[in-house]
């Protein structure tokens, strides 16, 4: 009986245990990784630039921008190093959610979490987003498992060619209103950041925000850029992002 007794406490421990990391991804970091292909952090420094011609101080819908990476950020530092870069202008600060879910994928869910955080408001980190992260890079279900969910916003990559982009890594954006939202403390920029996961839509929208007080704009609307994209086309393999 006590050895009973003993095995339905552990196996509860187990299923407790299991609940408990359910959102959180316990234990998926590089040193103990539980998917295949994460890699150890990197601190290599990331270039990021923004153009165009949208001007804050006199946006015109319909002004587009750019945002260029020479890589992805391998860690927390890196990330924040890139936010530093980009994260002051609405525009670079629109794709920074995007930047950190490969992170995410690429170097546990750990950083990847951080990385999110740090570049949305806190109403937009939500369960229903972890979850997704989840089901998205860590599946086992290829109805579910979407490793180039980032590389479908990116220039140049299509289904058809496997999502595999141009170097260097380009995000495409086009404003479209700017409006005052006192409950956000601070002006809320909308833009469409192009992207070829659809059938039905050749963009996603994101809002973003700079609260009063804070150095750099986060996102405040960016749900649609964890919808699924389409898969790969038949025959066709994703390379990976660097």
């Amino acid at each position: 009986m006590k050895i009973k007794g003993f095995n339905l406490l552990l196996t509860a421990l187990c299923m407790s245990g299991i609940m408990s990391c359910g959102v959180a991804s316990c234990g998926d970091d590089p040193e103990t990784p539980t998917w295949k292909g994460i890699k150890s952090p990197d601190n290599t420094k990331v270039t990021g630039t923004v153009s165009g011609d949208f001007d804050i101080d006199n946006p015109q819908p319909g002004s587009m921008a750019t945002v260029t990476l020479s890589a992805f950020p391998g860690s927390q530092s890196s990330f924040q190093d890139l936010q530093s870069q980009i994260g002051g202008t609405p525009v670079g600060a629109a794709v920074l959610p995007l930047v950190g879910m490969e992170v995410y994928y690429q170097r546990g869910s750990r950083i990847g979490l951080e990385c999110i955080r740090s570049s949305c408001t806190e109403s937009t980190f939500t369960d229903r987003l972890q979850q997704r992260l989840l089901d998205m890079y860590k599946s086992t279900d290829a109805n579910y498992f979407r490793p180039y969910q980032v590389a479908a916003f990116l220039k140049d990559a299509t289904p058809e060619n496997g999502y595999n982009p141009t170097r260097p890594y380009t995000f495409e954006l086009t404003y479209k209103s700017k409006e005052e939202a006192q409950l956000l403390g601070g002006t809320v920029y909308t833009f469409r950041l192009k992207y070829s996961g659809s059938e039905s839509s050749k963009d996603v929208q994101i809002q973003v925000v700079r609260p009063n007080g804070q150095p750099y704009f986060i996102a405040s609307s960016w749900s649609s850029c964890y919808v699924y994209v389409k898969q790969i086309a038949y025959g066709q393999t994703f390379n990976g992002l660097d």
